[in-house]
């Protein structure tokens, strides 16, 4: 008898199912995919089946047109967002709804659904391998997912009110399920089963940093004033001084991941490095670190700056290294964001700075050398301080997370707290209180950026931090400036091309259009939608009244944002028919994870009559 599979299996398919049949849904354009028990009995399904169907919900009709086939299944929750919850039971039909077979799992939906997405490649080779690589990362997000929820069981609580910096550290390190819209949130290709325990956060992993010693002449650097200087913590910088000869004084140090330092090991440039002595790999040094939800950045407990290390793993769509562009990127943009602070400080918001980057690129290197092994060891550094406050803030993705023991997510409990309802039914007026104190030190402040600087922050739930007060929002915090951007001819009206130091043509200005579309997807609908789907879930009020509470607030702030040029912004949210999303299924297997593709959802904040969802 083959053995039983883990525990977390239990938890992980069904959410690998919501993802994937979630993405399909909307990357198709079916908002409802909900048909009648009429329809239902039209079908030629054997008896028995339709009653499945329809035992803890309403039937759900899912075409495949190009490989004829439909999904039959069991809608339990509808959302007007497309966050649907489903059903255990689903079948696989002829496109007249014969049964062929039950669904039997998450890779079995994801063999039906990526070979309908594979259909229009015309290149059968082309086909195969990326039906092939899809599917694999897939199963790598299951298999992961299934290992975090298991290992979460035997961990300790997270203190998820917030108290000091280890509350920070303990959130980072519970996003156990990730994006609700991608089909392989918890991938990592590169990772060995060994490599999972000693470096994964779902895992409560910490480690210790391994350094490098380079010549000046190899170091590429910049920093804003004054920020280069104690990036390094002091006992890091003591060590390597006892392990240097004095000839080597000046050297520069650079932190690296151990799974990194391997890595390089096996790049014959770097190897060269240390055969001509210009590197000398130190070793371990310093405090452990522990990683955050990304992975690769990483933060000494104490110590005032993240380093955001580059990592050759396959993390969802990208191998994470750090490349010149998004470095000057982050760099350029942190020098705006600096300025912006401390001209017009946003009270309940704030920003944490890229301070500076460090790598080596030598100099008397081919170029494409050069800046090969550069993005294999550049590190970013980050303002950490904000961190160690008390209380803390915590990452909004974990915030979101269900509980695996009990479902419930950590931000209930601040609501619950906020609005003193310690067990029972919550009341709408005190979740819809909650919310919009949430959307007046994140919302409004990320619109004005855009509408008066022309700043678009890439806020989606990863990157953002919420200080709770006795479990009122109090203060927000954005963070990763490398997916932010400019409107470069708003950044230009303002004077911030100049306090940046950034040309016409730098990577971070974009044209207006795409810098509002960018902050349209991340905000609100990567984590508007988010949060209202996982209120309404487990509170009183259903997502289109907590939507209308989004509306309320942007009309109640419409006469400011109009007298500072949002009239066109602020009309796309209230009136637009749509917004843009990220398709990430069809963009994974189009290989598209630089440039992935955007599609257009039906704008819930628009007043408009809205199905009903039992």
């Amino acid at each position: 008898m083959a053995p039983l599979p883990p525990s977390g299996y239990v938890l992980a398919e069904p959410a690998a199912t919501e993802r994937l049949l979630n993405s399909y849904l909307r990357e198709t354009g079916l908002a409802d995919p909900r048909i009648t028990l009429e329809q239902l009995r039209a079908l030629p399904l054997p008896s028995g089946i339709h009653e499945k169907l329809c035992a803890d919900g309403c039937p759900l009709r899912v075409e495949l047109p190009r490989t004829g086939r439909l999904l039959l299944g069991t809608l339990r929750r509808g959302s007007p967002s497309g966050h649907h919850r489903y059903g255990p039971v689903l079948w696989q039909c002829s496109a007249t709804g014969v049964p062929d077979r039950r669904v039997d799992g998450a890779l079995h939906l994801a063999r039906i659904l990526v070979a309908e997405l594979a259909s229009e490649e015309a290149e059968p080779v082309v086909r195969e391998r990326r039906m092939d690589a899809l599917l694999r990362h897939i199963q790598n997000s299951v298999d992961k997912t299934a290992l975090y929820l298991d290992r979460s069981a035997q961990r300790e609580p997270w203190p998820s009110d917030g108290e000091g910096p280890i509350a920070f550290l303990a959130a980072e390190q519970r996003i156990l399920f990730g994006h609700p819209f991608h089909p392989t949130p918890k991938s990592s290709e590169g990772f060995t089963p060994s490599d999972l325990e000693q470096y994964a956060p779902e895992l409560g992993a910490t480690f210790p940093l391994h350094y490098l010693a380079a010549s000046p002449e190899l170091i590429e650097e910049d920093f804003l004033p004054g920020a280069g200087e104690n990036v390094l913590p002091a006992a890091v910088r003591e060590e390597a001084a006892a392990l240097l000869t004095s000839t080597r004084g000046g050297w520069s140090l650079l932190p690296c991941h151990p799974w990194q330092v391997r890595h390089l090991h096996g790049l014959p440039g770097f190897r060269r490095l240390l055969e001509e002595q210009r590197v000398v790999h130190l070793g371990p040094l310093g405090k452990s670190v522990h990683p955050t939800s990304s992975v690769r950045t990483v933060l000494a407990e104490g110590h005032p700056f993240f380093f955001k290390l580059p990592l050759g793993v396959r993390i969802t769509n990208l191998v994470r290294v750090n490349p010149q562009e998004q470095l000057q990127r982050s760099l350029g943009i942190s020098r705006v964001v600096a300025l912006l602070q401390a001209r017009a400080p946003q009270p309940n918001f704030s920003i944490l700075l890229e301070t500076g980057y460090r790598a080596l690129a030598p100099r008397d290197w081919a170029p494409e050398e050069r800046h090969a092994l550069a993005e294999h060891t550049a590190v970013l550094f980050r303002d950490a301080r904000p961190c160690a406050q008390t209380p803390a803030p915590l990452v909004v993705a974990a915030l979101l997370e269900p509980s695996p023991s009990h479902g419930e997510p950590a931000i209930m409990r601040a609501v619950r707290r906020a609005t003193g309802v310690a067990s029972g039914p919550l009341k709408p007026s005190g979740v819809e209180a909650w919310l919009r104190r949430y959307l007046q030190v994140s919302m409004m402040p990320l619109l004005r950026l855009f509408i008066e600087e022309g700043l678009s922050l890439e806020a989606h739930v990863q990157n953002s931090l919420l200080t709770l007060k006795d479990g009122w929002p109090e203060h927000f915090h954005v963070r990763d400036l490398e997916g932010a951007s400019l409107s470069r001819d708003r950044a230009a009206a303002r004077g911030l091309l100049d306090a940046g130091g950034l040309t016409e043509t730098h990577s971070a200005l974009y044209d207006d259009t795409e810098a509002w579309q960018r902050l349209e997807y991340y905000f609100f609908v990567n984590h508007l939608s988010h949060l209202l789907v996982t209120l309404a879930l487990h509170g009183p009020s259903d997502e289109p009244r907590l939507w209308k509470v989004v509306r309320n607030v942007l009309e109640s702030n419409a006469l400011s944002l109009r007298a500072t040029g949002g009239a066109p912004y602020l009309e796309a949210l209230l009136d637009g028919p749509t917004l843009p999303a990220k398709a990430n299924l069809t963009s994974r297997f189009r290989e598209r994870g630089e440039r992935p593709l955007y599609l257009d959802v039906p704008n819930p904040i628009r007043e408009q009559e809205v199905p009903r969802w039992s």
